[in-house]
């Protein structure tokens, strides 16, 4: 296989990661709230604390 081919495989790759993160948070939101007593800004609080956790990776990382 050749280098174009395998960057793409691995961008569609990353890309699907990607959206996974995005939407496991809401897919899973009924089971989480449930199981942790979480009300639905608690909820809000604990998706926005992944994301800020993400961010705070890429500034290391991207460097």
């Amino acid at each position: 296989m050749g280098a174009r081919a395998t960057l793409l495989l691995m961008l569609i790759a990353v890309t699907f990661l990607s959206q996974f993160y995005r939407v496991s948070n809401s897919v899973i939101a009924p089971e989480l709230s449930r199981d942790l007593s979480l009300d639905a800004a608690e909820l809000g609080w604990a998706g926005s604390a992944f994301f800020w956790a993400l961010f705070a990776a890429q500034i290391p990382v991207g460097m």
